[in-house]
């Protein structure tokens, strides 16, 4: 090495490594230009230049004119006693190469002679790493080498800061190109179903970010449910449930995220949603809370290679979620407002039924009985026709009071089990219900299954000869079930048979396709009769 290094030496030096450092934004080609060079023309034989990325550092080292990349090197701080302090800007300090570990049995080849590195002068990088050369035996740095070291570290330091600046405008830029390219797709669609949308979501959140895995939580009463995922280029519909009790019980960090209203990650496997770990390896898993007008909607939640490496990156994220959120209240503006929509042309229809046909029905069975008990001198032919009238009209009113039962809302917050059992009730059936703990149905289902089960005891009450049946409602990870069953008298199940019931198997068939669900009925002479529904989950 040159100790009588010369000021145009230094300066041309100067000059040729601030040129490197100011070519490019790729901080692995930068800097191995830079220390390549500036280790040549100073003599020097070994390199190293270390930056602080969170709890690692890059390592960038050159010994004896060969250069090694060495980005993905994790080296731990605290291990490192020759990096613990880089950050200080205390000037350059002497260090042997026995006190660090990663930098020991470091030799070089001078003109065929193998020599040790015998210790090391380190020069902080802004607070963002340091820079060492490593001195053999009877070697020294003299003031103005010294000088030209503590220069060049500085102009490191601020290439290294404005590519880290440019490194994450890009980002930046490349978030929101993606997140607009999302939420255009779920405008330009106009999606009305939370299940498409929440599928659609992930899907495009997974393809368009490059995220291993998505998934969108919703709050439903007194849970979160895990409804859609994207794992392995394709998305699946769940519906995981966690009561919340379970929920603020547990540190999870989708828990924290939900409780706090607030963004959390870490590498944690979660407790309560398994299906979120990872199959293999390990990556960062951040929950988000999706929030609309201070209402908390439910988690987002990301399975990705890093963490978010600053403040800017969990704003992106948070403006990300806004979107989301508004899109899920959205769709369920929509559909609540097409269930009232419904429920008032309801209200409408009943009313109408009940002001007309049912008074009038009403009035014909007291007319019928009115003319039996004044006719009861007269010729028995004449009394049996009004009684036939008498009873036809009976029926008819029967069927109409039932009609407008069905036909109100379901407004209250009794289960589906209680209202079946209130309904039997009313056209003279005692039913037995049993349901599973924690039996759920979303809203739409709870309906389906309201209209099989009311059209299933119209049917006994109507064929089966029997005034006692049974409901059990199951549910199971996948599905949820009812069953209606009763002891009566049956029927065939020859195609010729049905022709009477047809219309209502019919119905009930169009109402289970409606949600992907499955009808099915089991009967014969003298068995009783079953129908079974089925809906996914």
């Amino acid at each position: 090495m040159d100790r009588g290094l010369k000021q145009s030496q230094a300066i041309q030096i100067l000059k040729n490594v601030a040129e490197l450092l100011n070519k490019s934004n790729d901080i692995e080609a930068m800097l191995e230009h830079a220390l390549k060079t500036l280790l040549i023309e100073m003599g020097l034989h070994a390199g190293w230049i270390f930056l602080s990325e969170e709890e690692s550092v890059d390592c960038a080292t050159m010994n004896d004119c060969h250069f090694s990349w060495n980005a993905k090197q994790q080296i731990n701080m605290e291990m490192c006693d020759c990096f613990h302090h880089h950050g200080t800007r205390k000037g350059c300090q002497s260090v042997f190469a026995g006190t660090c570990p990663h930098q020991r049995n470091v030799k070089v080849c001078i003109g065929g002679d193998i020599q040790s590195v015998h210790r090391y002068e380190r020069f902080p990088i802004m607070s963002q790493g340091a820079l060492y050369v490593g001195l053999l035996d009877n070697t020294s740095l003299n003031e103005h080498q010294h000088a030209l070291l503590r220069w060049v570290a500085d102009q490191i330091g601020h290439a290294v800061r404005r590519a880290r600046m440019y490194k994450q405008e890009k980002e930046v830029t490349y978030f929101y190109a993606a997140m607009n390219e999302v939420t255009r797709n779920i405008w330009r669609w106009e999606i009305t179903d939370l299940k498409k949308l929440l599928l659609h979501l992930v899907e495009q959140l997974g393809i368009n970010y490059g995220w291993r895995k998505v998934a969108i939580m919703i709050k439903e009463n007194d849970h979160l449910t895990l409804k859609a995922m994207y794992q392995e280029n394709r998305s699946t519909w769940l519906q995981k449930r966690i009561p919340l009790h379970e929920l603020f019980s547990s540190s999870d960090f989708v828990s924290r995220a939900f409780r706090y209203k607030t963004i959390f990650q870490g590498i944690e496997r979660s407790p309560l949603f398994d299906i979120l770990n990872p199959n293999e390896g390990e990556f960062v898993s951040i929950a988000v809370p999706l929030i609309i007008y201070n209402k908390l909607k439910g988690v987002l939640w990301i399975g990705r290679e890093r963490k978010p490496s600053n403040e800017c990156d969990l704003k992106n994220l948070e403006a990300l979620a806004d979107h989301i959120a508004l899109a899920i209240e959205n769709v369920q503006l929509y559909e609540e407002r097409e269930y009232y929509l419904l429920v008032a042309e309801r209200n409408r229809l009943a009313r109408d039924l009940h002001d007309s046909v049912n008074q009038k029905l009403f009035s014909l069975s007291l007319t019928a009985r009115g003319l039996k008990e004044m006719l009861a001198d007269h010729p028995q032919t004449v009394a049996k026709g009004i009684e036939n009238i008498e009873l036809l009209a009976k029926e008819a009113l029967r069927e109409m009071r039932s009609l407008i039962w069905e036909l109100r809302p379901n407004e209250n917050q009794n289960g589906i089990g209680e209202l079946l059992k209130e309904y039997a009730e009313q056209i003279g059936l005692q039913v037995n219900v049993h349901m599973d703990k924690n039996f759920y149905l979303p809203r739409n289902v709870k309906e389906i299954f309201w209209r099989i089960g009311q059209e299933s005891l119209n049917n006994i009450c109507k064929h089966a000869q029997t005034d006692t049946a049974e409901i059990r409602l199951e549910q199971t990870s996948q599905s949820i079930r009812m069953i209606v069953a009763d002891q009566g008298c049956g029927f065939s199940m020859d195609q010729s048979e049905l022709s009477s019931k047809s219309f209502g198997i019919t119905s009930m068939k169009e109402r289970i396709a409606q949600i992907n669900g499955k009808l099915t009925i089991h009967s014969g002479f003298g068995k009783g009769t079953t129908v079974i529904a089925t809906a996914p989950l």
